[in-house]
């Protein structure tokens, strides 16, 4: 009978050490956050990123292709663009989203190419080619936001 108490007890304990542990890693997280905002830092929050969500990597323009029937959108954009980085967001929750759809990123300094075939004169340029092939083009973000605007866009381009 000792025997199985000291074995419940010294479970208990192990149990309760994890908590500690648990609890621990946990306000230390919260206070590096906290220490990050107090010093006009952006904390890093982990994201989940989509698996239809891709960036053109060196103009290799095979990536601006969809599957037959498959909705594309293509966000032409540029790191150092305001209303760029404003709708990135939007853009990668709407991969997300729409997981049948492909979404692609293109740099336009990194991909000169991509924009030079899409007639790209500004940014953001944001192409949506619906699942007939018929392709849409919205330049600023005046029409894609707030997000249910683009949503709405994408979920139509699927029809």
């Amino acid at each position: 009978m000792f025997a199985a108490a000291a074995l419940m007890l010294t479970a208990s304990c192990a149990k309760n050490a994890e908590q500690s542990a648990d609890n621990a890693t946990e306000n230390q997280a919260k206070e590096q956050f906290e220490e990050n905002i107090d010093n006009g830092s952006t904390p890093q929050v982990e994201t989940q990123k989509a698996s239809n969500l891709i960036e053109l990597a060196g103009d290799n323009l095979e990536q601006l292709t969809a599957e037959k029937g498959q909705v594309l959108a293509i966000d032409f954009g540029a790191t150092w663009c305001g209303p760029c980085q404003k709708f990135h967001p939007t853009f990668d929750e709407a991969a997300l989203k729409f997981p049948a759809a492909k979404f692609v990123y293109v740099d336009i300094d990194e991909n000169p190419g991509a924009a030079e075939k899409y007639n790209v004169e500004a940014v953001p340029t944001i192409i949506v080619i619906d699942t007939k092939g018929n392709e849409t083009r919205y330049t600023g973000i005046n029409e894609l936001l707030p997000s249910d605007k683009f949503f709405t866009i994408i979920e139509n381009a699927s029809k």
